[in-house]
């Protein structure tokens, strides 16, 4: 019997990005007259599995999961599995389950980013990464390595820096690359909160954005326009994001469609070009 519950566990509340993709699930959610229960991991895995087995316990139809940035394990989804209850990924994705899952192309966006700043004419252009455990960060890495091979730039291992997905992490990364005997002219950043970070710590620095380091960011969350100067990003569409993923889960659970061949959703980006590039 159905208990018309649909589990939802998201990295982080604070950052609009999840907030734009859990409207698009609630939306397609109550047009399907299902509601939604909703827990955080504030990006820790010990909290993820806690918030998984409070939402068994309760009683759900399925899960939506966007995993936290040091879920390494997998054995709490695996236990959703077990169970028969149907599980959707979107955003970020545990590869090694057999699952459904609604990503973006972020090899291509970050591609498009790091090509953006060649066409612009910079030459030392780095990159502050997130955690390479998980798929998009990864993707995301490989982008700007392609750009950079394209168009025949030397890969300087020197010029990337990995961290998490926050704004100290972005201070931290920029604050390594200033360091270094000659400052990179342009930085790609692996989220908009990462390159916030940065630009905080170019303008402590006394450097201008733009003219000696230009910043381009991933993610177009709202405050991305609205800092000084603009951020570039490259912008994903969150709401469609969260709208495909219930429905997918959602046509699970109606279905009783476990044993079905999981779908893999892969949506497009666009750069969204501001003034600080």
């Amino acid at each position: 019997m159905h208990t018309k519950r649909i589990g939802i566990i998201v990295p982080e509340l604070k950052h609009t990005f999840f907030a734009a993709i859990l409207d698009g699930i609630q939306d397609a959610a109550s047009e399907e007259g299902f509601i939604i229960c909703v827990g955080q991991s504030k990006e820790d895995y010990r909290r993820e599995k806690t918030e998984i087995e409070s939402l068994l316990l309760y009683g759900i139809d399925g899960l939506l999961v966007s995993v936290s940035q040091n879920t390494k394990k997998t054995d709490h989804f695996q236990r959703v599995l077990d169970e028969s209850i149907p599980l959707v990924f979107f955003d970020r994705v545990c590869q090694n389950l057999n699952t459904s899952y609604v990503v973006v192309d972020d090899f291509d966006g970050a591609f498009k980013a790091t090509e953006h700043l060649i066409l612009s004419g910079y030459k030392q252009i780095a990159h502050i990464g997130g955690p390479q455990f998980i798929s998009n960060m990864k993707n995301r890495y490989k982008g700007y390595q392609a750009a950079l091979k394209k168009y025949e730039f030397p890969f300087q291992q020197e010029l990337v820096v990995f961290g998490n997905l926050d704004e100290d992490s972005g201070t931290i990364g920029m604050k390594t690359l200033l360091k270094l005997s000659k400052n990179p002219d342009a930085v790609f950043a692996v989220n908009d909160p990462v390159a916030i970070g940065a630009l905080f710590q170019i303008k402590k620095a006394g450097l201008n954005i733009h003219d000696d380091i230009a910043l381009v960011g991933f993610s177009d969350n709202p405050i991305a326009a609205l800092i000084d100067p603009p951020l570039t990003t490259v912008a994903q569409p969150r709401y469609e994001i969260g709208r495909i993923a219930a429905k997918m889960l959602i046509d699970q659970i109606n279905n009783n469609s476990m044993s079905s061949p999981p779908i893999e959703r892969v949506l497009k980006t666009k750069l969204i070009i501001r003034q600080s590039s």
